[in-house]
């Protein structure tokens, strides 16, 4: 019953063409009134959630719903899997939004983890592609007073290197603040794609940022999978 609303978007730089992908549409009543609405699709393509982005600029209203169980998301993964086979290749975004702008800009290799972090189930879906590279792009929050998309990238990139060698993972943030602010702005989505490189987490000299980092923040010290990456930083 989603309304076929595609300015909220196309004001955003996403074409009607790209919104279609996503069978998404606006909300004119239920619990998702008044938000552009995304299905999300199970492993055997079934709905078994929806999230939905408010349309209204009302700051008491939270930018994003989610009806069902995150957990058990791998998003969207139904449009994406063939581009993540092909490129031997996988970005992983926070939101939609995220997702949407990448889409635009010739990336559909993408999966998003609704958040702060990358599930069990999502690990383990990755882990059927041969991957050889794992781009984590989380947002780029280095000029906020709490930089939670790095701690996000680093939280990640810990539960990750459970299952990944460290050579295959990247932390390569936006050039914005995230990538819908990338696109309004007219940055170059190559550019930023080719710098992926230089954030390998085999890097020394990011290994000790990395270490810093978690050093010095009280929540990720005490995160689990965190402390494990302590240990396979230092080699022990």
């Amino acid at each position: 019953k989603l309304l076929p609303m595609k300015t909220f978007y196309e004001k955003r730089g996403i074409s009607s063409e790209v919104q279609s992908k996503f069978k998404c549409g606006y909300a004119g009543g239920g619990k998702m009134y008044r938000r552009m609405v995304f299905p999300i699709y199970d492993l055997d393509n079934q709905i078994h959630g929806f999230s939905g982005r408010s349309v209204t600029d009302d700051e008491r209203v939270p930018k994003w719903k989610h009806m069902g169980r995150k957990s058990g998301w791998v998003y969207p993964h139904q449009l994406s899997s063939p581009a993540i086979e092909e490129a031997g290749e996988v970005i992983l975004v926070e939101s939609i939004g995220d997702c949407l702008a990448l889409y635009e800009n010739g990336f559909e290799n993408v999966l998003v983890t609704f958040g702060l972090d990358a599930s069990p189930k999502m690990i383990s879906y990755l882990n059927s592609f041969n991957l050889n590279r794992i781009i984590i792009a989380t947002n780029n929050d280095e000029d906020k007073e709490s930089n939670s998309g790095g701690i996000a990238a680093i939280k990640t990139a810990a539960k990750l290197s459970q299952v990944f060698d460290f050579s295959l993972i990247r932390i390569n943030p936006p050039l914005s603040n995230d990538f819908g602010d990338m696109a309004l702005e007219g940055k170059d989505f190559k550019e930023w794609h080719e710098r992926s490189d230089k954030w390998k987490m085999n890097d020394a000299a990011f290994q000790k940022w990395v270490l810093n980092k978690i050093n010095s923040i009280e929540k990720l010290k005490k995160n689990t999978h965190c402390q494990k990456l302590i240990k396979i930083l230092n080699g022990s």
